[in-house]
């Protein structure tokens, strides 16, 4: 816990983050197994990912992968830990198995590879209002399965496996309206407590931009990994997804890039120590889809060259 709120001075080179790894390696060896350390390596994970140490936020988040496997962790069963007595209990371990599902889902997604963490089934339970859970109002504790509109805002399971394209439409319709759902909450909130609604906000358009970058290239792209074009010509169809594609990125990229904009305060207290910054509330899982975002700004003016546009990748 020291660990995952520590500066960014040394990263790597931290002596504090090399104690936890070396700890970590020593239970291993020893061959402890408990909820505590599989806790410990989702932290360590969290570090790795927010200051980009690779591989080894990716081998670590699939390490956590193959622990909550060994611990028969999922949302609704645990049978090597035995029966839960409490709700706290409950919900504690429910919270895990969905931050490993989460984070495994976010770096299949930044490097567009395949996720090792099993979809939940539809009765599965969602983590409860993080308020309540903080505050441990059993009485606020109201949980919702994963088979809930609009709770169920990891429902990209579907993202990379799919190619109907009303399906891919449905899923299109289906992220933009929960993005839509999340920006109006955040609108409701104080500047506080909108930081903990930045990284849905951000993920949803990064599942966006997963579901749709292949559909929004004039060349058609065959299925199969990498960028590899098809001889066949689009059909009028894939034309029209093709069409409705480009108009969600764009609107994505836009929408990221007021967002950014909106940021640049915070970013800016930073540097200034006279200031009080508020940088150390957003998550890392903020950066793949601004990241796409630019990237889509930067594509869209090597196409056209319109002034718009460079002024948006500044």
């Amino acid at each position: 816990m020291k660990l995952v709120i520590a500066p960014a001075a040394g990263i790597a080179d931290c002596a504090l983050y090399t104690t936890a790894k070396n700890f970590l390696s020593r239970l291993e060896s020893n061959g402890s197994v408990s909820l505590l350390c599989l806790q410990a390596m989702v932290l360590i994970a969290l570090y790795e990912y927010g200051h980009a140490i690779y591989p080894a936020a990716w081998m670590i988040i699939g390490s956590c992968v193959r622990y909550s496997d060994l611990l028969d962790l999922t949302p609704r069963d645990y049978l090597m830990l035995g029966q839960a007595t409490t709700w706290t209990e409950a919900e504690e371990r429910r919270r895990v198995w969905w931050s490993i599902y989460i984070l495994d889902k976010l770096v299949a997604m930044g490097g567009r590879r395949r996720c090792l963490m099993p979809d939940p089934q539809p009765e599965c339970r969602l983590p409860v209002d993080d308020e309540a859970w903080d505050c441990g109002e059993v009485s606020k504790a109201l949980g919702h399965s994963t088979s809930t509109p609009y709770q169920g805002y990891a429902r990209d399971k579907s993202i990379i496996n799919t190619s109907r394209i009303a399906e891919i439409i449905s899923l299109t319709h289906e992220l933009t309206g929960f993005g839509a759902v999340v920006d109006n909450e955040s609108t409701a909130l104080s500047l506080d407590k909108s930081f903990c609604l930045l990284a849905p906000r951000c993920i949803v358009r990064s599942a966006l931009f997963v579901a749709l970058d292949r559909f929004t290239c004039p060349e058609k792209i065959s299925a199969e990994p990498g960028y590899i074009e098809s001889q066949v010509e689009k059909t009028q169809e894939e034309l029209e997804l093709q069409r409705q594609s480009m108009q969600v990125i764009e609107l994505a990229s836009e929408e990221l890039h007021t967002l950014s904009l909106g940021m640049l305060p915070m970013l800016r207290a930073e540097v200034d120590m006279t200031e009080t910054s508020s940088l150390g509330y957003m998550s890392p899982f903020i950066m793949d889809s601004n990241y796409a975002g630019a990237a889509t700004f930067h594509w869209l003016l090597g196409e056209s060259g319109k002034e718009r546009l460079r002024h948006s990748c500044r």
